[in-house]
């Protein structure tokens, strides 16, 4: 389901098929750093998260700050380098066009791509050095290759590199918590996912069209979304979308 961040302080709800969170996260609205999304991540990443905290408490509510900078949340397949692709919907932002002008997969894709199965856990030099730069050329500024977001190549780049990144001073805490890419893979639910059996990275990007993009692109976060709710983590999640009022007590539903 997909989630809308919102002002105010202490607010989640479901209205229309969407979630509906506050967010207590210094920035402007960013749907995953949303108070419920916080929540999430310090369950299905409490075996990486030192102190398992991903804000640190403050006094003013909307004001809160990273724990710790080497983990922060951020959107695995996010929505403009797709839509920079389809002639519809102009070639970048500054020149995008209206939501009734871009074809149906693209309108779709916009109105889901912001969902709990969609986010993970980076540096936050890496998600959100900003939004000029691809995640590549911020880890590897002599890059020559472009991801714009492409999680495929994004992580091949980071399965090419692992001996490195595990070196670098600046990205050392976040992979250090990982023993190796196969358990990179394992604690980021991606397995048979956005890699093959043989933790192969599944490479997708190199067709350049959009609507295959979104569809196979929405088809990895389902199936990322059942590996999450199949997980050891089953139980808390149930428990944490209960007490946000998410779910029934009784509820087999998913959000």
């Amino acid at each position: 389901m997909p989630i809308e961040a919102i002002t105010g302080k202490n607010q989640l709800f479901k209205h229309q098929n969407k979630i509906y969170s506050s967010q207590s996260y210094y920035s402007g609205p960013d749907q995953d750093m949303t108070d419920l999304v916080v929540g999430y991540y310090e369950i299905i990443y409490q075996n990486i998260i030192p102190n398992q905290h991903i804000l640190r408490k403050s006094s003013d509510y909307l004001n809160a700050k990273f724990e710790n900078n080497s983990f922060a949340g951020d959107t695995m397949n996010s929505f403009n380098w797709i839509a920079n692709l389809t002639p519809e919907a102009g070639k970048n932002s500054t020149q995008r066009t209206a939501y009734n002008n871009w074809p149906k997969y693209l309108q779709n894709y916009f109105q889901e791509y912001h969902c709990l199965a969609n986010f993970w856990l980076l540096p936050s030099k890496i998600g959100r050095g900003g939004m000029v730069k691809s995640k590549i050329e911020l880890m590897c500024p002599k890059s020559k290759n472009s991801c714009h977001d492409y999680m495929d190549l994004y992580l091949e780049y980071i399965f090419e590199n692992w001996a490195e990144l595990s070196m670098k001073s600046t990205e050392n805490e976040y992979f250090s918590q990982f023993t190796d890419w196969v358990d990179f893979v394992k604690q980021h639910f991606l397995y048979k996912i956005y890699t093959d059996g043989n933790y192969h990275v599944v490479m997708y990007s190199q067709s350049k069209d959009p609507k295959f993009m979104v569809k196979h692109i929405m088809k990895m976060i389902a199936l990322r979304a059942d590996a999450i709710a199949n997980s050891k983590f089953n139980g808390e999640l149930y428990n944490y979308f209960v007490e946000c009022g998410l779910i029934g007590k009784n509820s087999k539903g998913t959000i």
